[in-house]
């Protein structure tokens, strides 16, 4: 039986606890040392980090280990690179921007924001009330995320609960679109490759017959979007026991429609802003721009009465960790050569010290840092 590759990742890098990660920085070298392990992957885990400037963990440092990477694997990890390079931080973009990037012999390190938060279903549930001016207001950064992206010719292909994490107080929380590994540069390039996540992949991506578009977020969204506002997928099997494995059969089926009834409780508005979305058919979905600009609901005003969704919050707890499996599959792979030697980073060894003590691996042991 092959070995669980999430397990085995978390494994690889269990050790990297307390470890300290030195990039150089014109100005300052800036030291971060790994703390606490709060996630584990296919491809890697994640920890809290911190630097010198404070002791709160104020960052996250996904940590890739490269020999569990499959030769598409690397490429995707390319694309991410690629793209976290190219988003930069603006007001109301809503995309988790990176703060550091080192690559070692054994890893790739990709320094962010810490969203203390956590995924979105998680962050609404601890709220304990719920309405459909919470969901707009959250589907609207989530929106505005996409909408940048797609601005900036950048696709993302797993738009998932998951990927959408949260920073703040429980009433206006901020909630940013993070998780690039699998996103492309759409330019002129054909996308067809089986990527994201099951639960969330649009039609022409599972049915993979043809190239698709950057439609496939809007897609993605809807089902988020379903979720929040009624407590349910769509594509689920009706009926008391329904089977979440059913569910991609289910979105490529023409002949499985969406129990509309689910929605009955929603403002008009609502509903038909959820019917937008979730067109079988690439050519029929809004654009996030034209969303934003003209949707009646998304422009409703808070003030506006609003449906108590409060009800739906036990629905939402249970679908907030899925058991959606990702495409591809990560396999092993033995080639640790560096994965950037090219133009894509250029600059790498410019940017990041290399401590003398350990110059194959950047990671060492610090036992005198400032807290």
């Amino acid at each position: 039986m092959a070995a669980n590759p999430k397990f085995a990742a978390e494994d690889a890098v269990r050790h990297l606890e307390n470890f300290v990660v030195t990039s150089s920085d014109p100005s300052k070298r800036v030291k971060y040392r790994l703390f606490r392990l709060i996630g584990a992957g296919a491809f890697g885990t994640v920890y809290t980090c911190d630097c010198e400037e404070t002791c709160r963990p104020r960052y996250a440092c996904k940590v890739i280990v490269k020999n569990r990477l499959n030769p598409k694997g690397l490429d995707n990890l390319r694309h991410e690179v690629e793209v976290l390079r190219a988003v930069q931080y603006e007001s109301l973009n809503n995309v988790l921007v990176y703060q550091d990037l080192l690559e070692t012999k054994e890893y790739v390190c990709i320094i962010t924001r810490y969203m203390e938060g956590g995924a979105l279903f998680d962050k609404i549930v601890k709220c304990g009330r719920f309405s459909e001016a919470d969901a707009r207001r959250i589907l609207l950064q989530v929106l505005r995320g996409i909408g940048y992206l797609h601005a900036n010719g950048i696709c993302h292909r797993d738009i998932k609960p998951e990927n959408l994490l949260c920073s703040g107080e429980e009433e206006n929380f901020e909630v940013l679109i993070g998780d690039f590994g699998f996103s492309k540069f759409y330019r002129e390039e054909i996308m067809s490759t089986l990527v994201g996540s099951s639960y969330y992949a649009a039609p022409e991506v599972l049915q993979q017959k043809g190239k698709y578009s950057m439609s496939c977020d809007i897609w993605s969204f809807g089902i988020v979007a379903f979720i929040l506002l009624t407590g349910f997928h769509p594509f689920n099997d009706p009926g008391p026991h329904p089977n979440p494995d059913h569910i991609p059969t289910n979105v490529c089926s023409e002949a499985f429609e969406y129990d509309r009834s689910k929605m009955v409780n929603l403002t008009p508005s609502a509903q038909n802003f959820l019917t937008k979305l979730l067109q079988r058919d690439p050519a029929n979905r809004p654009t996030a721009e034209s969303l934003l600009m003209s949707d009646e609901w998304l422009n409703t005003s808070d003030a506006e009465p609003s449906v108590d969704l409060t009800p739906a919050l036990p629905s939402i707890r249970s679908l907030a960790a899925p058991s959606s499996f990702s495409f591809p599959p990560a396999e092993g792979m033995t080639e640790q050569d560096p994965l950037f030697p090219g133009p894509l980073l250029p600059d790498l060894n410019d940017h990041f010290f290399v401590n003398p003590d350990d110059p194959e691996g950047l990671f060492a042991p610090d036992q005198d840092y400032p807290f």
